[in-house]
């Protein structure tokens, strides 16, 4: 009774991608000792798991729904496109006003769009950079020419 609880455990946990682990026992005679020896194998996949017809519906089934997916973000940029002008035809209106004919809710609309407006832009601008980064910039672009 000492002797079984003594044993180790084996834990079932099975390597990623692998399905079915079988063990293998092979019984060697060393000596005066007999010696269990486990061995883990892989159960052999076949390419053919489902009939042709089957694997054909899948892939057309995975291209609808890639196309599906494709449409989708076409119809989200295509709104995001909208809306940038619809801002844009907003914002040239009311910078086109004069200004004592803009009333305070036109002016506080056109500084929100603005705002905005500046948050989508690229705020790029060299002179802002350390020496250090700039300096890091000419290597970086000497590196480039040299490989071109």
């Amino acid at each position: 009774s000492q002797q079984q609880n003594s044993r180790p455990q084996l834990l079932r946990v099975l390597p990623k991608g692998i399905s079915k682990l079988g063990l293998v026992r092979n019984n060697y005679h060393n000596g005066n000792n007999n010696v269990a020896i486990l061995s883990a194998t892989r159960e052999r996949r076949t390419t053919n798991s489902g009939s042709s017809s089957s694997v054909q519906e899948q892939q057309q089934q995975l291209i609808s729904d890639e196309e599906t997916a494709r449409q989708k973000r076409l119809g989200q940029a295509k709104r995001r496109r909208e809306k940038l002008a619809r801002m844009e035809n907003r914002v040239s209106y009311l910078e086109s006003l004069p200004i004592n004919e803009c009333s305070a809710a036109e002016q506080k609309e056109l500084e929100g769009l603005l705002k905005t407006r500046e948050n989508f832009e690229e705020q790029y601008d060299p002179t802002t950079f350390s020496t250090a980064h700039l300096e890091f910039k000419r290597k970086h672009n000497e590196a480039f020419a040299a490989l071109a």
